[in-house]
């Protein structure tokens, strides 16, 4: 397996959850894929201001996989 939204650069606002109270911001929240797809992951980053109700933030991937 591998973690995909590490291998891209982003921006700084790259963290997954904040702290109550925005003492601290981290990035605790992955995808991940298969071996076998790795290379099919075009963009992985967080959407932090997005109001979901929680103090995570969500990851979207861009993917795209050929069919044979």
């Amino acid at each position: 397996m591998y973690v995909t939204n590490t291998w891209f650069t982003q921006d700084k606002r790259r963290y997954t959850r904040k702290q109550p109270g925005d003492i601290g911001r981290y990035e605790i929240d992955y995808i991940m894929t298969k071996i076998r797809f790795w290379k099919s992951v075009r963009n992985a980053k967080s959407y932090p201001g997005v109001d979901v109700g929680s103090d995570h933030n969500p990851i979207m991937a861009k993917i795209c996989i050929t069919l044979k």
